[in-house]
């Protein structure tokens, strides 16, 4: 990778610090970079340095779902109202575990819900949502990626494993992978890993292991949307596993078939708004030109947090007469929201990290 392109980004003061992780093959290069902090009192990166990954959280919860269905306790067939109570009639009754995971589906809430959050409950503390929630467009016909797939996904997961969300992902998806680094809650003992990060939508600094998206807090309880705080080595694991099905302990996660199925051969894709949206597990296939490398934009995998954690995934990478092998990599920053246009200069970098990576690879 280009030491460069991180290192100017860092001057230019779009993020104090990173962390980096890239594998080629069973070859792996792990780097950190800059501070931990903007302000004053910063401290130096380290390798276990602990990020708020943000919407990264939600390819875990998806997989969570995948555990699941590879154990044969679900389906992806199943439709989602046999777990979960919702009221309105029409296409939301017909939507099965399938739409959730490829994000083939968007909502309509009622007004008090679309303008305080899927969290507002009533006196008895019964979730609004599901008396008022619609579908826009019939099952399958538009792609939207946010958060109330992902949180549904997650209260599959608490519903059917009658444990609480955290300590059924845990169970189901972190500690397989080998990811025993990360936790939607940061002990006293590792606070002093923290890399402080900032309220969605503020300029404060958080630095207590608090969990920077809004809807996430809202809630109260650990949910699929957002809020793992994890290490550049567990996130290693974590893209390993989206572009070659392994783990630490060097056996597959999933079924190969389930995996193919669900990560590797989603390239079909749905048109809207004269936009082709390629979902699966909520992760983005890269458009034709995102990078210059036209393999890993047709057959790649990429994701981004709204705060700048970023990971990409390809399984049998290859290029010229360079033999296939699976690739991917993940960044681990916290954007500086100061920044004017901080979402476009991130969106650059990223891309321009990838193709770094990719034209390390010479052999």
């Amino acid at each position: 990778m280009n030491n460069v392109i991180i290192e100017d980004a860092i001057q230019k003061k779009l993020f104090s610090g990173c962390t980096v992780g890239f594998f080629n093959g069973n070859t792996q290069q792990v780097c950190c970079f800059g501070e931990r902090n903007l302000g004053g009192g910063a401290l130096k990166m380290r390798h276990d340095a602990l990020f708020d990954i943000a919407s990264l959280t939600k390819i875990f919860t998806f997989a969570g779902i995948l555990s699941l269905v590879d154990r044969g306790t679900l389906s992806l067939d199943d439709r989602v109202t046999k777990f979960l109570p919702f009221e309105q009639g029409g296409d939301i009754q017909k939507m099965t575990l399938r739409h959730l995971l490829s994000c083939g589906l968007d909502f309509v809430f009622s007004e008090e819900v679309e303008k305080h959050g899927i969290h507002l409950a009533d006196a008895k503390g019964n979730l609004l949502v599901y008396k008022c929630a619609k579908l826009r467009a019939p099952l399958g016909t538009m792609f939207r990626y946010g958060n109330p797939s992902a949180f549904f996904a997650g209260e599959v997961l608490r519903t059917v494993t009658k444990k609480s969300f955290d300590k059924a992902l845990y169970e189901l998806v972190l500690e397989p992978i080998g990811m025993e680094d990360t936790s939607f809650s940061v002990s006293p003992d590792r606070l002093i890993r923290i890399v402080p990060s900032q309220t969605i939508k503020t300029n404060q600094w958080q630095f207590q292991g608090d969990v920077q998206d809004p809807m996430s807090l809202a809630f109260k309880r650990p949910v699929g949307i957002a809020g793992l705080f994890s290490s550049i080595y567990n996130m290693v694991l974590g893209v390993r596993m989206l572009a070659a099905n392994t783990t630490l302990y060097g056996v597959p996660f999933l079924s190969e078939r389930l995996w193919r199925e669900m990560v590797s051969d989603q390239h079909v894709g749905k048109t809207y708004d004269g936009i082709v949206h390629r979902y699966a597990l909520g992760i983005d296939m890269p458009s034709p030109d995102y990078v210059r490398d036209p393999f890993f934009c047709k057959n790649g995998l990429i994701m981004s947090g709204a705060s700048g954690p970023y990971l990409f995934a390809c399984p049998s990478w290859h290029r010229n007469n360079l033999p296939p092998r699976p690739v991917g990599g993940v960044i681990l920053l916290h954007g500086n929201r100061r920044v004017p246009d901080i979402k476009t200069k991130l969106k650059a970098f990223r891309r321009a990290f990838l193709q770094s990576c990719l034209d390390s690879i010479t052999e």
